[in-house]
């Protein structure tokens, strides 16, 4: 799936349904203004469910946040995520200069 930001990229898997990139063993995440790809284990069955697995809506928050979205108020500052899959927005945040 990819978002209209025009930012979001992630590596294509031939022959997967959108709805079960969830259910994907790994996944990785590729975007702008960072060095790094962002590599994950998900677990849909292990983990019980949404908490196992990068949600659509974490990986849309991420990418905003790379593309500038509240990065001044990223440096330095404190992240608290609640409820977003594996944590791919606090990790984003992080990476772009978040100290917690």
């Amino acid at each position: 799936m990819s978002f209209d930001l025009g930012c979001a990229f992630e590596e294509d898997v031939k022959g997967v349904v959108e709805a079960d990139r969830w259910l994907l063993p790994r996944r990785e995440f590729s975007f702008p203004n960072l060095k790094q790809c962002i590599r994950v284990r998900q677990s849909w069955a292990e983990l019980g469910g949404t908490g196992g697995a990068v949600s659509d809506s974490g990986e849309a928050l991420a990418a905003w946040l790379c593309c500038g979205g509240a990065s001044s108020e990223l440096c330095g500052g404190f992240v608290l995520e609640l409820g977003c899959g594996l944590g791919l927005v606090s990790t984003v945040a992080a990476l772009l200069g978040a100290d917690r």
